[in-house]
Protein backbone atom coordinates (compact mmCIF):
# COMPACT_ATOMS: atom_id res chain seq x y z
CA UNK A 1 0.00 0.00 0.00
CA UNK A 2 1.14 3.53 -0.71
CA UNK A 3 0.59 6.46 1.61
CA UNK A 4 -1.56 9.31 0.33
CA UNK A 5 0.16 12.47 -0.86
CA UNK A 6 -1.03 16.05 -1.05
CA UNK A 7 -3.29 16.69 -4.02
CA UNK A 8 -1.89 19.38 -6.33
CA UNK A 9 -4.18 22.32 -7.11
CA UNK A 10 -6.36 21.83 -10.15
CA UNK A 11 -6.34 23.85 -13.36
CA UNK A 12 -7.69 27.33 -12.68
CA UNK A 13 -7.54 26.85 -8.91
CA UNK A 14 -6.75 29.77 -6.65
CA UNK A 15 -4.52 27.69 -4.41
CA UNK A 16 -1.34 29.22 -5.80
CA UNK A 17 -2.85 32.62 -6.58
CA UNK A 18 -0.74 34.64 -4.15
CA UNK A 19 2.61 33.30 -5.25
CA UNK A 20 1.74 33.23 -8.97
CA UNK A 21 0.43 36.79 -9.08
CA UNK A 22 2.62 38.49 -6.48
CA UNK A 23 4.27 40.80 -9.03
CA UNK A 24 1.23 41.61 -11.17
CA UNK A 25 0.37 45.27 -11.65
CA UNK A 26 -2.42 46.66 -9.47
CA UNK A 27 -2.36 43.69 -7.12
CA UNK A 28 -1.18 45.58 -4.02
CA UNK A 29 -3.25 47.17 -1.28
CA UNK A 30 -5.40 50.07 -2.39
CA UNK A 31 -4.79 53.57 -1.05
CA UNK A 32 -7.63 55.66 -2.47
CA UNK A 33 -7.50 59.41 -3.03
CA UNK A 34 -9.84 60.85 -0.42
CA UNK A 35 -9.83 64.45 -1.65
CA UNK A 36 -13.08 64.14 -3.69
CA UNK A 37 -14.81 62.60 -0.68
CA UNK A 38 -13.67 65.43 1.61
CA UNK A 39 -14.80 68.08 -0.89
CA UNK A 40 -18.19 66.39 -1.28
CA UNK A 41 -18.70 66.11 2.48
CA UNK A 42 -17.75 69.76 2.95
CA UNK A 43 -20.20 70.83 0.23
CA UNK A 44 -22.96 68.75 1.83
CA UNK A 45 -22.16 70.34 5.20
CA UNK A 46 -22.44 73.85 3.74
CA UNK A 47 -25.71 72.92 2.02
CA UNK A 48 -27.10 71.50 5.25
CA UNK A 49 -26.10 74.66 7.14
CA UNK A 50 -27.88 76.83 4.53
CA UNK A 51 -31.05 74.73 4.71
CA UNK A 52 -30.96 74.84 8.51
CA UNK A 53 -30.52 78.63 8.43
CA UNK A 54 -33.46 78.98 6.04
CA UNK A 55 -35.68 76.84 8.28
CA UNK A 56 -34.69 78.84 11.37
CA UNK A 57 -35.37 82.11 9.52
CA UNK A 58 -38.79 80.84 8.35
CA UNK A 59 -39.75 79.73 11.84
CA UNK A 60 -38.57 83.05 13.30
CA UNK A 61 -40.62 85.03 10.78
CA UNK A 62 -43.71 82.94 11.53
CA UNK A 63 -43.29 83.50 15.27
CA UNK A 64 -43.57 87.27 14.89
Amino acid sequence: MTSPTETPPGEGSTGMALSEHANDANSGPVSPNRTPMIVTLAALGVLLALVLAAVVAAVASLAR
